[in-house]
């Protein structure tokens, strides 16, 4: 797990109390709101989400940015992919989800990313 410290959310989520599956359920609406390269705040009492959130990251080509630990609850910080898919070479890197671009695979045919 990595540990982060000074990242500025442009949205939170506050899901303190809420378990499986509905962290995820949530997760996943908020990000539909979200702008290419905007960060969501996830707080959350749920263990469950350490390794489900960075999973369903992997999965859907967001960013995992990582984590923080307050008393009472966790804060994951998710990064909103650019729109290509998680093989893309965008999403990884020191950049990752979120780079501005073309997809490779998709600027033959003449689609952006």
């Amino acid at each position: 797990m990595r540990f982060v410290d000074g990242i500025r959310p442009d949205v939170t989520a506050d899901i303190v109390y809420m378990m499986c599956p509905m962290h995820l359920l949530k997760l996943e609406d908020m990000m539909k709101g979200l702008q290419p390269g905007q960060v969501l705040e996830i707080l959350t009492d749920y263990d469950g989400a350490l390794e489900d959130v960075p999973e369903w990251c992997d999965k859907t080509g967001n960013e995992f940015l990582g984590m923080s630990e307050s008393p009472d609850f966790y804060k994951l910080y998710v990064r909103k992919a650019n729109g290509c898919k998680p093989c893309c070479p965008l999403n990884t890197g020191p950049k990752g989800a979120g780079a501005r671009g073309t997809c490779p695979k998709d600027r033959a045919r003449g689609n952006k990313a």
